[in-house]
């Protein structure tokens, strides 16, 4: 039986059990509260719970709590990662982009090659538009590199425009993971803008997170809180993160995927990006893949 797991990136993480227990037994009552609280502020039911609280901005709370996730995914030599990317009309094709820099940023410190890690790229909008654009996982080669990933493929992935049929996308994905290997960590990310529509993706995330597969949905301004939170995994606070604009989706990448100026992590518009393949190191400068 193989591991899967699905991570979705949840609002507001508060060290204090009580709170968190408070979010678990009011459900969404409460949490649309730590959901949609803004900029440099606390919701006054948080300031009340937490005596010692410190008032941080939403994107900082929430890109600790995903920092420590990636942190502990990247230990693993062997991951199986499946990315599933909104290109529906309301995304636009400018933040679609930026969705496809998150990818980058996130791969940048992690081995990606046929021994290693293996990676596959889900775009979804309507219903005839769930293309399966990059698939490490299905269809693994002895050829897939980090350098092929990031430099080319990535690349070539186009912006589509139409609905949002996340149902579909979930499905593709359920498929790609039933070639999952026995031996990796498997996790599902999501990063979606809107409401679902054209059935409901919760019962295909419920078979994948019995497999095993970690899911972490990023919804940005409009995705529908309440869905991503049970598409997520449990503890769905730690899990499901929503964000108020593609600034702050940016602004999440930088803080949890960067640690500092001389860290192994990249910054979010570095032209160079290390990778490897067949133990050489080498860099991605322009369309070139280069020792």
């Amino acid at each position: 039986m193989y591991t899967v797991i699905a991570f979705v990136i949840a609002i507001l993480i508060s060290t204090n059990s009580a709170t968190l227990n408070k979010v678990k037994t009011d459900k969404f009552d409460s949490y649309s509260v730590f959901l949609n609280y803004g900029g440099q502020k606390v919701s006054k039911l948080v300031k009340g719970n937490l005596e010692n609280a410190v008032i941080k901005s939403k994107v900082e709370v929430l890109g600790e709590v995903f920092k420590k996730h990636i942190d502990s995914i990247k230990v693993w030599p062997k991951l199986d990662i499946v990315f599933l990317i909104d290109a529906s009309s309301s995304v636009g094709e400018d933040n679609f982009k930026s969705e496809l820099k998150f990818v980058k940023k996130l791969l940048s410190d992690v081995v990606v090659d046929f021994d290693h890690s293996r990676i596959s790229v889900v775009t979804f909008s309507s219903k005839d538009s769930v293309i399966t654009n990059i698939d490490g996982i299905s269809k693994p080669g002895k050829r897939n590199n980090k350098c092929l990933l990031l430099n080319k493929e990535l690349s070539n992935i186009r912006y589509i425009g139409g609905g949002t049929y996340t149902v579909g996308a979930f499905g593709a994905a359920k498929d790609i993971f039933q070639h999952s290997r026995n031996d990796t960590k498997k996790i599902l990310f999501l990063i979606t803008d809107g409401y679902s529509n054209g059935g409901d993706p919760v019962p295909l995330s419920i078979e994948l997170k019995k497999q095993g597969v970690t899911v972490f949905t990023i919804g940005i301004r409009n995705g529908n809180y309440k869905e991503l939170y049970m598409l997520s995994s449990s503890p769905g606070e730690y899990y499901s993160y929503l964000l108020d604009s593609f600034e702050e989706f940016e602004s999440l990448a930088r803080r949890a995927l960067h640690v500092g100026r001389f860290s192994k992590y990249l910054f979010w518009g570095l032209k160079s990006i290390t990778c490897r393949h067949k133990g050489r190191r080498l860099f991605i400068s322009g369309q070139q893949c280069t020792l």
